[in-house]
């Protein structure tokens, strides 16, 4: 079988694999509102709460590796200053993300979490496709991290196809801001991700009809959860995934 058909059925499969699911609940950034943001207490306390799917940002540092922090610079989530992509992780490492808590590296999280909840990773800062590429390359295939537990997002479709060129078999997500115009790309992504205030019942009819699934953020207020289940959507994700869980029972 040729490497391109082989790539093309796991991603269907990967697809699939989701779709015979209920809706999926994405912890944002981890249980981002009981613990510290992109931290890997976040993460712990998302699977003690029931989430299918954690949901973090990456960047590049300046040392190379892939560090998971949402902003480009350090100040509105570590005692630190300045930007993630001109600090090394020596660096990093020293700083304090909230309750003593340290930035996660990417590389740690597909170490620890292979086998407990599924990965949502988005492709924050500039750089980050091909290196990203790179990892997940190694702990699919050396490390037999499943696919159908990674999906890739991001706002920058550039970072989206560097990261394809290398890595097809990864699903990926095309992310929208509010009152953007929907891109639909059934050969470039599976999914696109939408803001709670662009969603509308008519929104996902047309996206399944389109072949493609479609996630909403950031969800946590009951009504609005209620909404998201009423619209048909595939995934909430939200600060509370608890609350959600609770919702879908």
């Amino acid at each position: 079988m040729n490497l391109v058909l082989r790539a093309t059925l796991l991603v269907l499969l990967s697809v699939c694999y989701l779709e015979g699911r209920d809706m999926m609940i994405i912890a944002h950034r981890g249980a981002s509102a009981q613990e510290p943001e992109n931290t890997m207490c976040a993460f712990e306390r998302a699977i003690q709460l029931g989430a299918d799917m954690i949901e973090f940002d990456v960047h590049a540092c300046a040392s190379g590796e892939i560090v998971i922090i949402h902003d480009g610079t350090l100040e509105r989530t570590t005692n630190g200053h300045g930007e993630v992509a001109k600090t090394p992780l020596a660096g990093l490492q020293m700083l304090n993300a909230g309750n003593g808590e340290l930035i996660p590296t990417l590389q740690k999280v597909l170490e620890k979490f292979r086998g407990r909840i599924k990965l949502n990773i988005e492709l924050k800062g500039k750089h980050t496709g091909e290196p990203v590429a790179a990892l997940l390359h190694e702990y699919i295939y050396h490390y037999k991290w499943p696919v159908s537990d990674i999906l890739v997002t991001s706002f920058s479709l550039d970072e989206l196809k560097k990261l394809h060129a290398i890595m097809p078999v990864v699903r990926l997500g095309m992310l929208f801001e509010e009152q953007e115009p929907i891109i639909y790309d059934a050969t470039m992504f599976q999914y696109i991700v939408v803001p709670f205030s662009s969603l509308t019942p008519e929104l996902v009819k047309e996206t399944h009809a389109r072949g493609l699934r479609i996630l909403v953020y950031t969800v946590n207020e009951r009504a609005d959860i209620l909404y998201a289940r009423e619209c048909g959507i595939d995934g909430i994700i939200s600060d509370n995934p608890d609350l959600v869980r609770y919702h879908q029972q």
